[in-house]
């Protein structure tokens, strides 16, 4: 969506993201569930167990939640 284009060109920390984790991500942020991701990309959902993790640690967080709330202040 328009909104996380915005979200990935504000938040310069998304650079520090391989290829793949901001794949994952636009699914998050898509507010998809883990499940529905793994299927989408052929992993397992322990695979985007792993990207989810290195995702939120290399951008400083620790859940969804937070997740959500930082991308709001750069989806504007």
């Amino acid at each position: 969506s328009t909104q996380i284009a915005c979200i990935f060109s504000n938040w310069q920390m998304l650079n520090t993201l391989s290829e793949r984790e901001k794949e994952v991500l636009r699914f998050i942020l898509a507010n998809e569930k883990r499940q529905v991701i793994a299927q989408k990309l052929f992993v397992t959902e322990s695979t985007i167990k792993k990207h989810t993790a290195s995702i939120y640690r290399k951008l400083e967080i620790t859940n969804r939640a937070e997740l959500f709330a930082k991308a709001r202040h750069f989806s504007e």
